[in-house]
């Protein structure tokens, strides 16, 4: 009866032992750094916060750093006290006000010698992480964009009736970080157009109109190239509505927005447009844009020769807020409208401010913008750029399904987002009331109703009264959607070790051994691991003997 209690221990004991993770032996998860914001929509902090670090001697101290995608920056993030029980609570402040989001994917923490003359990072790093390529793409796009506009005119030759290119025609641009649009007004002259499905065409005077509109921006890269210039390269879907007259007939319609995608090249040649350029380049496809396939072909570049106008990209390292803070900076606006609509002394007033909520909650492609009442806006909408978050979001999580820190805050993100539509969209019908009021008593009513509701689109809501907003549905607001992005970006740092060195090809001096992270005094977890691992085997091959000595007796 012993023996097969001492058997059945020691099998118990080898199953325990194989449970053990073997992801321990790459380090131990020690806590958290998250970007976080000073003020809405900077992500200009990053708070630590971490458990059971080893404490160094006096002569040594804790430096944590976020590092470069490239690794060529390490941005000191301060010195790192420890507590007593072994925690690090620290929170890191830019004072430049710099986007943490935009250029770091690594954060580690290196051990640093007191005193230390050197700025930058030892060759010790104690703890680490870094976030997945695929998942930061997205991840910055709702946190931080590369700041570059520009707009302009390029000057297009068209051939004559001849075949000669002596016709001008003017195509207007515009972009940002939030929009892009290309449009031909007009043809004064006519030309002859070398269709794709149709061959030459000739396009009767004042009878040619194009137009395309980004509808989707999905990702935005800016470089600086060798000769000091800065390349913005903008992807996304657009529509385009295409209409000209031929022979007294017209083809195409100017209000049929044919869905395609696009890739802008811009370049920033310096002061300045001599060496600007901008080219729109489009891919349509037959069966969902049948009129402008039929026209440009499946591929077309718009784009000549820059006679007017100015591109502007600034250095890659300085960035512009993301979808998620414009997206609260606009039902901040939206909210400030409707504050002064419910304060407004008559009709008329309430009336105006009512017109400019609803194209700051629409956008100028809204189906109730109307410009003449002005727009305090970025023209892009509240319900635009809800949609957008939600949409890279759905991206990261999408790209790096396996990281479980994404696809979690993604969730978060997405029902606030939804959060957002549904009180924004109700505000801004409760406007449109408002507008079609006739007394000022039921028009103020309804600017108050709108007023609570972009409250709840900005702030978010406290629906079960917890003393807590959370990023779910029916609470979380544009704040919890850009906390929530944040969050994707998490960094858990673990015990940092340092991967074996290659074996040498010749016989150099032997290289030093890597120095992993300080002990705590006894077996680290890591230790453990590879030492459980290893006694399972032993148990169980002990195991075996035991039962089949027992067996034979």
């Amino acid at each position: 009866m012993y023996l097969s209690r001492v058997i059945k221990m020691v099998f118990l004991m080898s199953l325990l032992a194989l449970l053990v993770p073997a992801s321990l032996a790459r380090g131990q998860i020690m806590g958290t750094a998250v970007i976080r914001s000073s003020s809405p929509g900077l992500s200009d902090q990053l708070v630590v916060n971490l458990v059971d670090v080893s404490i160094l001697g006096t002569d040594e101290v804790y430096e944590g750093w976020l590092v470069s995608d490239d690794g060529s920056d390490n941005l000191s993030v301060g010195v790192m006290a420890v507590d007593a029980d072994g925690g690090i609570s620290h929170t890191y402040t830019n004072a430049d006000g710099l986007n943490l989001s935009a250029k770091y994917d690594t954060f580690k923490i290196t051990v640093e010698p007191v005193p230390d003359t050197d700025t930058g990072p030892s060759t010790h790093t104690a703890y680490s992480d870094q976030i997945t390529a695929d998942g930061m793409t997205h991840i910055r796009r709702l946190l931080s964009k590369p700041s570059a506009s520009g707009s302009g005119v390029n000057l297009k030759m068209m051939p004559d009736k001849d075949g000669n290119p002596t016709v001008g025609m003017d195509e207007v641009f515009g972009f940002s970080a939030t929009h892009a649009f290309c449009k031909v007004d007009n043809n004064p002259v006519g030309f002859m157009m070398p269709t794709f499905g149709m061959g030459d065409v000739f396009i009767d005077a004042n009878t040619f109109f194009m137009e395309m509109t980004a509808t989707n921006i999905t990702s935005i890269e800016v470089t600086t190239l060798a000769d000091g210039s800065r390349q913005l390269i903008m992807k996304g879907d657009f529509g385009c509505a295409t209409e000209a007259g031929v022979g007294g007939a017209t083809i195409g319609d100017r209000n049929n927005y044919e869905p395609a995608t696009f890739e802008i090249t811009a370049i920033d040649g310096g002061a300045g447009n001599e060496n600007d350029s901008f080219v729109f380049k489009v891919w349509f496809d037959e069966t969902i844009a049948p009129i402008n396939y039929a026209i440009f072909g499946p591929t077309f570049d718009f784009t000549g020769e820059m006679t007017s106008g100015d591109v502007t990209i600034l250095d890659p390292a300085v960035y512009d807020t993301g979808i998620t803070a414009k997206l609260w900076q606009q039902a901040d606006v939206a909210h400030q409208q409707s504050t002064l609509g419910v304060n407004a002394d008559t009709l008329s007033d309430v009336q105006t401010y009512a017109h400019a909520v609803i194209n700051v909650i629409e956008g100028s492609r809204g189906a109730n913008y109307d410009a003449s009442f002005g727009d305090p806006g970025d023209g892009h909408g509240v319900l635009n750029h809800a949609a957008s978050t939600k949409d890279h979001a759905g991206r990261a999580a999408t790209a790096v399904p396996s990281d479980s820190t994404i696809v979690k805050y993604n969730s978060n993100v997405s029902d606030s987002s939804d959060n957002v539509v549904t009180w924004s969209g109700e505000a801004r019908n409760h406007a449109l009331d408002a507008i079609s009021a006739t007394s000022m008593t039921v028009a103020k009513a309804y600017m108050t109703n709108a007023n609570t509701l972009i409250a709840r689109s900005r702030d978010g809501y406290d629906a079960d009264r917890d003393d807590t907003i959370e990023s779910i549905t029916g609470e979380g607001g544009a704040l919890q959607v850009h906390v929530a992005a944040q969050d994707m970006g998490t960094y858990h740092p673990f015990t940092f070790v340092p991967a074996p060195a290659a074996t040498p090809a010749a016989t150099p001096a032997p290289a030093p051994e890597p120095v992993a992270a300080p002990e705590t005094g006894g077996i680290s977890l890591t230790t453990y691991a590879w030492i459980a691992l290893a006694s399972s085997f032993f148990l169980i091959i002990g195991g075996s003997y035991l039962l089949r000595r027992r067996s034979t007796n």
